[in-house]
Parts: C-alpha cells; sequence; structure tokens
C-alpha cells in the first residue's frame, strides 16, 4: 500500500514526464491504461505533447486503494488549462491514468484560483469530528440524489457550504450577478436551480480520506436539455453530459466545502472506466 507521500510524488513525476513528452520519465505498469477526456490514448500521445508543466493545485490521497486525484492549473503550450487527473499506483507503477482537461470555450473558467492552496481541503480533522470511511463513501451519492429529487432534505449541508466550480466560487457568493449563486447548496436545490438535472449517471468514489473528512467522486450530470430550471428557464437547451470530478469536505458528517472540475460533452458520452 502506496504511503501518502508516495502518490503525491508519483503525481509530481507525471506531470515531469509530460512536460518532457518522455513516458520513460514515469514508471508504469505493462498493462497501463491512459485516458484523456474519456478518449483512450498510448502515453505520449495528447497532452503529453502539450502539457508544459503544472502551475499548482492539490492532490487529494487514498493510500488503501492506491488512488489520487490532482485538481489543478497546468500550462499548455501558450496558455492555461484546468485539469482534474486520476492516478492509480500498484506497487511504486501507475497502472491508470484518467485525466479531464478543461480549457477555455465558453463554461466558467479560473485557471489562477485552481491552482491555488487550498488549506480546508488539507486540514486534518480531530478524531472526534471525523466520519468512518463508509460513511464517507455515501456522501457523493447523498449529494446528487438531493440534487435529482429535488429535495435538500436529504443531505446533511452547511447553510454557508461553499461550492466553486473550476475555480468559480457558485454558492454562498454575495457578488454572484444571479440570485443562484448567492445561495447556499441547499436553497439552490429546494428553489428549483437544479430541477434540469435529470440524473447522475456513472458514479465512481475514487479517493476517500477519512482524516480530513474528503471524499472525491467521478460522474456525469445528465442534462436531457429540456428541463425548466427557476422561471420557466431551460439551461443550454440542448441535451448534454457534464462530466464532474467533486470534492467534498466534511466536518461531523456535514458538508462544509465542495470543489468540482466540470466540462460539456455530447449527450451519452461514456467516462472509459
Amino acid at each position: 500500500m502506496p504511503a501518502r507521500q508516495d502518490l503525491i510524488a508519483l503525481m509530481d513525476r507525471y506531470f515531469e514526464a509530460t512536460a518532457a513528452c518522455d513516458p520513460s520519465l514515469l514508471p508504469v505498469t505493462p498493462d497501463v491504461r491512459n485516458t484523456e477526456n474519456f478518449v483512450e490514448l498510448p502515453l505520449g500521445a495528447g497532452t503529453w505533447r502539450t502539457f508544459r508543466g503544472k502551475a499548482g493545485g492539490h492532490c487529494f490521497c487514498d493510500p488503501q486503494t492506491g488512488q489520487a486525484v490532482f485538481f489543478g492549473a497546468v500550462r499548455e503550450m501558450d496558455r492555461q488549462a484546468i485539469v482534474a487527473l486520476r492516478l492509480r499506483a500498484e506497487t511504486g507503477r501507475v497502472s491508470e491514468i484518467e485525466s479531464l482537461v478543461v480549457r477555455e470555450r465558453g463554461i466558467i473558467f479560473r485557471p489562477d484560483a485552481v491552482a491555488a492552496p487550498r488549506p480546508h481541503f488539507e486540514e486534518v480533522l480531530p478524531p472526534a469530528e471525523r466520519i468512518s470511511r463508509a460513511e464517507l463513501e455515501r456522501i457523493p451519492h447523498l449529494y446528487l440524489d438531493a440534487i435529482t429529487a429535488d429535495d435538500a432534505s436529504r443531505l446533511a449541508v452547511r447553510a454557508d457550504c461553499i461550492r466553486v466550480e473550476n475555480g468559480v466560487q457558485t454558492t454562498c457568493n454575495p457578488d454572484a450577478p444571479m440570485e443562484a449563486g448567492r445561495l447556499g447548496v441547499a436553497e439552490q436545490i429546494d428553489k428549483g436551480y437544479t430541477r434540469h438535472i435529470a440524473g447522475a449517471v456513472q458514479r465512481r468514489v475514487t479517493v476517500v480520506d477519512e482524516e480530513r473528512g474528503v471524499v472525491v467522486a467521478h460522474f456525469f450530470f445528465d442534462h436531457p436539455g429540456n428541463l425548466e430550471s427557476v422561471n420557466g428557464r431551460v439551461p443550454f437547451g440542448y441535451p448534454n453530459y457534464m462530466p464532474a470530478v467533486e470534492a467534498f469536505k466534511t466536518r461531523n458528517g456535514r458538508l462544509e466545502r465542495i470543489e468540482a472540475i466540470i466540462d460539456v460533452y455530447p449527450y451519452g458520452i461514456k467516462s472509459g472506466w
């Protein structure tokens, strides 16, 4: 079982290897799998040719499963991109690589904020404020079920819980231009701002950190394109899947922080995992 620092070191080696476009710099298993934006690619292809190093971010680690997920910004040629990168390690070598790379193309996008430190996610909770691994694994499902059922009572969440998407604060933000961004998580759900979401599919819990009260999940929001939100508004107006990698911070079993890396993809796309 790899230690936390071993997983972080492997993540660093991945970015060093991609910056050099040299797969030999990354120790991998013979059957390593690599997907980039849901397409399986050989090492050395795709962003191995364009990444120029990470600009900053945070690594979520789960030594028990050998998985780590990095949220951050990367330098890609002459611009920045946002990335959610998952690695799985076996006996000191990488066996799985899964990246969601988000580029500036109309969706909310603040790579400078995604690159910033995250002391709230790094904080180790006192033992009395922690919940079990099994309870943490349920948190993403409770959150997603509350959204798709339009019923926030299913979810234990603080009124001041902040959610950040691609570096943009989308709850409890007094400076948000629209009402939804000024509301809390539960208020958004109960007022109907998530009614356009028909489901959350292909769910996977990928990182659990009991000491920090953190859990990370991969999934897709199902947007049929014809469901109304508030005041008859139909977000998007076309069918799509929104891939999301979300990190949840809990304290005493209640959500107090959520961060997501998201994008928009064709309806029905598969994760490849």
